[in-house]
């Protein structure tokens, strides 16, 4: 038997279309995130390089991030590099956002709306990449 006679004998299956709206809406909310995070760090660096020195709400004022900003904003990389790979490579990328929050956890304290975006979109790109490694497997 060959692959179009097996497929004209299954009943019509709508996984398929529920997969293609998880990865729809994972690359979606992903591409967003990925935006705000690169034009939120690109407005941080711009005014680093211009000198524009931060005031908190506490009154303190920041000039720049100090050493233990470091672990933070690997993480943050990481976590970021990760919703980029999740367009190709979507195990992996799932495996690197993970991997940056608890990276994120451990170093800085934990942001509940980072923690959730993140967690979110990471969570919808695991249920795609298991939801198209079982379809593979399925059939011949």
């Amino acid at each position: 038997m060959n692959r179009e006679s097996i497929m004209q004998k299954l009943p019509p299956d709508h996984s398929d279309r529920r997969l293609r709206f998880v990865r729809m809406i994972a690359r979606t909310l992903g591409t967003l995130l990925f935006a705000f995070i690169v034009f939120f760090a690109a407005a941080h660096l711009i005014g680093a390089i211009r000198g524009v020195e931060e005031v908190q709400p506490s009154g303190d004022v920041i000039g720049g991030p100090t050493a233990s900003d470091i672990p933070g904003f690997v993480a943050l990389a990481v976590m970021t590099l990760g919703l980029a790979v999740s367009w190709f490579r979507e195990g992996i990328g799932v495996v690197m956002i993970v991997l940056g929050l608890a990276l994120f956890t451990i170093s800085v304290q934990p942001v509940t709306l980072i923690l959730v975006s993140f967690g979110s979109i990471a969570l919808l790109f695991a249920v795609s990449w298991y939801g198209g490694r079982s379809n593979q497997r399925s059939l011949p």
